[in-house]
Formats: structure tokens, C-alpha cells, sequence
């Protein structure tokens, strides 16, 4: 089975530039393809590296690209923190850098934020209460309670003490915010920091060197040849092969039946199935070998 890609439709890996915002970079794609444009998950406007775009019957399936690991550079200064976590905001307290080696600083981050950990999440971020993203009540002054939540940080690499910045690759899960991680160090430590750069290199399934350049892709004529196919994020989802029949019955929104042991999917909760070697959509077990329709696009089988 073969990755598939449908007019206008699939998933596209813009090097988000510096300064600009995740939304400002749909909003530019939508205008100058006239097609449907969504994100997986923003990069803040200081950040730069991949941004996943959908595209088209794509956006139907950014929900199980969301949840994907991500790789990010980021560089932490010590001393000082601010209201945002990043440079971003303003500065807020002072503090001394801490008089540590890196090898005790790549001691504390092993030991105290590696695997599963909790975060607070930064105010200013996209974080919904009652509606509004978090940052809205932020810039008028305006608290709301902020729940800490899980995520699980897979490793460091390439960690630079070269005071007063700390320089690392971190492999984390979705949900996961450098922002957060930074100023939570610092106090670790006994003292401040911030984040003052952040490079997303991947998310996965997809490597840094599939990224495409913003003013490459605008200046292209058209998506085509630079689209990654739509199930491509979803290899980590059983697949099964249905019949003609089968995918008209799902198109209507009607449950079928798949023998699990053929297939290997017992167990699976989402199975990604193809008809004829074509993707062609996302179905949920119900009971057994009973599988109704969640997300089903529409192809020539």
C-alpha cells in the first residue's frame, strides 16, 4: 500500500520563519492556492522549523498527526525570567545564574525532566478556558486557573553550558511546551531563565530535510509534487484492506464487518483502510469485527 495524494489534498511541511505566526502562514497558503489550509499544532511567532499544514481532505486527519512526537533546538538563558516564558514578554525577575558545571545541569534534566513529567502551561499560549485562548485573558490582565498537564519528555541530546545560556535537542511527546520547560529549569536550579530561541526540527513521521521553504512554496504554481500523502502520519495505525463494497457502505456512513485475525487488527481501536491500494479513510472498532466510519474521503475504487 502506497502513500496517496488527491488534488490539492495532503500534508504540507513549511520552515516556519521567524516572526511570523502559525496562523499568518495558513492564511498565506489559503490565499494563494484557494484551498482549504488547517494546522496540526502552532509554532509561537519566535520559533522557527516545521509546520505542519493540511491541506484540503488532509485537515480530516490532523487530529492523529497532532498527537506525534516533535523534536525542537532551543537555547535557555539564565538570569532573568519573563510573563511569557520567551522574548516575547517582559521581564519580570532577575536572578543569578547557577554556579553549576553542565554535567550537573544534564544530571538535574535526566533525573528530574526526563520521561513522564507534569507542566504548568505558559499563559500566554493557544490553550482554551471557556472558549478563549489563554493568551486573550493574559494581555488584559485577567487570571483563570491553569491546570498542570502530563507529558513525557523521550531525551536530550547536545547539551551546551556556556553560561549564562544552556543550548539542547529535546525529543518529546504533543503537548509538550519548551516555553514551560525552561523557566521550570531555572527554578529547578534556584533561579531564572527563559527561553530566548526555539527550532522545531521535526514532527513525526516526517524529517527536517522534507521541510520546504514559505517563499519557495508561494512562489510555486501549484501544491502539486509538494504535498506529503495524507497517510502518511497515520503508519502507526493498523491497516486492512476493504472491498469496493465495503468503502460505499462506509461513504454512507454504515458499519462493516473485518475479521481481525486476518487482518491484524484486533485490538486496534482506529485502523487506517485501502481499497483498490488507496487510502481511503480512518474507521473505529465498535464490538468485535464491527467497524463503523470515522473519517472517509472520497476516491475512484
Amino acid at each position: 500500500m502506497s502513500g496517496q495524494l488527491t488534488p490539492l489534498a495532503g500534508f504540507l511541511l513549511i520552515d516556519k520563519p521567524y516572526g511570523m505566526s502559525s496562523a499568518h502562514v495558513v492564511a498565506k497558503i489559503r490565499r494563494r492556492f484557494k484551498c482549504k489550509v488547517g494546522h496540526t499544532g502552532t509554532l509561537d511567532p519566535l520559533a522557527t522549523g516545521m509546520l505542519v499544514l493540511s491541506v484540503g481532505d488532509a485537515t480530516k486527519f490532523a487530529r492523529f498527526s497532532i498527537t506525534q512526537d516533535k523534536s525542537y533546538h532551543a537555547t535557555v538563558a539564565f538570569g532573568y525570567t519573563t510573563d511569557s516564558g520567551d522574548l516575547d514578554g517582559t521581564i519580570v525577575q532577575y536572578g543569578p545564574t547557577p554556579k553549576l558545571t553542565q554535567a550537573q545541569i544534564q544530571q538535574i534534566l535526566i533525573s528530574d525532566f526526563t520521561g513522564d513529567i507534569l507542566q504548568t502551561p505558559p499563559k500566554f499560549s493557544a490553550l482554551k478556558y471557556k472558549g478563549r485562548p489563554y493568551y486573550y485573558y493574559a494581555r488584559r490582565g485577567i487570571p483563570i486557573p491553569i491546570e498542570q498537564r502530563s507529558t513525557c519528555i523521550h531525551k536530550y541530546d547536545n547539551i551546551t553550558f556556556t553560561p549564562p545560556t544552556l543550548t539542547l535537542d529535546v525529543t518529546c511527546s504533543s503537548g509538550t511546551y519548551i516555553r514551560s520547560l525552561a523557566c521550570d529549569l531555572g527554578r529547578q536550579l534556584g533561579g531564572y531563565s527563559c527561553l530566548i530561541q526555539l527550532r522545531r526540527h521535526y514532527v513525526a513521521p516526517w524529517c527536517a530535510q522534507q521541510m520546504l521553504e514559505l517563499d519557495q512554496v508561494l512562489a510555486s504554481d501549484t501544491l502539486a509534487g509538494l504535498l506529503r500523502p495524507m497517510d502518511e502520519t497515520l503508519y502507526h495505525l493498523a491497516a486492512a484492506t476493504i472491498t469496493p463494497a465495503q468503502y460505499h457502505s462506509l461513504r454512507q456512513g454504515q458499519y462493516i464487518t473485518i475479521q481481525s485475525s486476518k487482518e491484524d487488527c484486533a485490538d486496534k481501536v482506529f485502523i487506517r483502510v485501502y481499497c483498490s491500494d488507496k487510502f481511503c479513510g480512518i474507521i473505529a472498532k465498535v464490538d468485535d469485527d464491527l467497524y463503523k466510519p470515522v473519517k472517509v474521503i472520497t476516491c475512484s475504487v
